[in-house]
């Protein structure tokens, strides 16, 4: 306690002395001085009071919010990266109108973009993804159903960069993937084939896909569980695109960023051809997934400073079902993160039974369990790269 209270004293006297020490050189720094791609964290934190100052609350968020008093100053910036252990840094590269934040240890010079740094090789990171491989074996030979992988694509391992071997290292990261996986199981990946569809697929201020990307991925799985079952029909078509244009999406990047008021997105709806109605039940709660009819009714602009993204198409979830009664007599299983949530309700339109598991928020979750208590045809997992290659946290437990 004595000890808390000693280096809490410390940290007053060492901030304020900072604060006086940044102001007065504030006073001179120039005034016009352009910082290229300097774009600092800017977290939110408790009022400085003393009294959130003496226990700590403060302190807290104090390593990510001070990088703020050093945006736009050039020459304070390079005097911020000596405190670089306790930043985390964005950036926006491309052109003036089509940036996109990303963490800047994530980021290289390519010709004269900054943009996403490929996927760093190594020997411990090819172990796990073989595992993993391996784990997705155990899961198929334990059930009766097919099982269906799609793969989430993100710009560092795009095949199309010219100039360097820029994607080797996911490229020996699939050919492990794939070449472990027992030849059972369906794998597919996104493709993405130029600069132009990365900025329609991808949001600009968050890592997720925009409608349009989700709707690749919707069509690319469907036709994959088409070949096997095809009473479930190819993907519908997009009848009509609506965008809000009142409505201004700040994603993770944006909101965590100096460039929260001027970096946006534009959240759209796709309306998909001939989807039929469905109950939908969200953690066995019967209601709708997400507020898409409030967007369309008007309502979207008043959430002002909400995360669109999860508002409208829903999210934090560990189950959601979709119920379309008889529909196709199939019943499927489909294992995600929030990168499906655009895509849920038409991936669920293809079958009478649709259940979502978010494998990050159903902790109970346990495959054999639940492909006991109900009747599933077709499994299918759709993953964020790294979840699906990676994380422990995202290995199907399997007794």
């Amino acid at each position: 306690m004595r000890f808390e209270k000693i280096r809490n004293s410390v940290f007053i006297i060492v901030f304020f002395g900072a604060l006086v020490l940044v102001n007065g050189l504030m006073l001179f720094a120039p005034k016009n001085t352009e910082v290229d791609f300097e774009y600092r964290e800017l977290a939110s934190f408790p009022k400085i009071t003393l009294e959130s100052l003496y226990d700590g609350r403060f302190q807290t968020g104090f390593e990510t919010a001070y990088a703020d008093q050093f945006y736009g100053r050039g020459f304070l910036v390079k005097w911020q990266t000596r405190l670089d252990y306790f930043l985390t840094k964005y950036v926006s590269y491309f052109n003036q109108t089509q940036n996109k934040l990303i963490p800047v240890r994530e980021v290289s010079k390519y010709n004269e973009h900054y943009i996403e740094s490929p996927l760093y090789y190594s020997e411990s990171l090819n172990d796990v993804v073989k595992q993993h491989a391996i784990m997705y074996n155990k899961v198929a030979n334990f059930m009766d159903q097919p099982l269906f992988i799609y793969k989430n694509l993100l710009l560092s391992e795009v095949d199309w960069l010219e100039g360097q071997d820029y994607q080797e290292a996911s490229k020996i990261y699939k050919e492990t993937f794939t070449s472990t996986l027992d030849d059972d199981i369906y794998f597919g990946e996104m493709q993405i084939n130029n600069y132009d569809e990365y900025y329609q697929y991808f949001y600009k201020t968050d890592l997720h896909h925009t409608a349009d990307g989700a709707y690749v991925a919707y069509t690319d799985l469907i036709e994959m569980i088409n070949e096997v079952f095809p009473q479930i029909g190819h993907p519908r078509s997009v009848t009509q695109k609506v965008c809000f244009e009142d409505v201004y999406y700040r994603g993770s990047y944006a909101r965590r960023t100096g460039m929260y008021s001027r970096a946006t997105d534009q959240i759209c709806d796709l309306i998909i051809e001939g989807a039929p109605q469905a109950t939908t039940y969200v953690d066995g709660l019967e209601k709708e997934n997400g507020d898409r009819y409030a967007y369309h009714n008007g309502y979207g602009p008043g959430y002002k400073d909400i995360h669109h993204y999860d508002a409208f198409y829903g999210g934090y979830a560990g189950e959601i079902k979709y119920d379309y009664g008889e529909n196709t007599g199939i019943n499927a299983l489909f294992l995600v993160d929030s990168f499906s949530n655009p895509m849920n309700g038409w991936f669920a339109s293809h079958f009478d039974e649709t259940y979502i598991i978010d494998l990050r928020l159903n902790h109970d979750f346990m495959l054999s369990d639940f492909l006991k208590e109900h009747d599933i045809d077709v499994v299918a997992v759709y993953l964020y790269y790294d979840r699906l290659y990676f994380s422990d946290q995202y290995l199907i437990d399997i007794q």
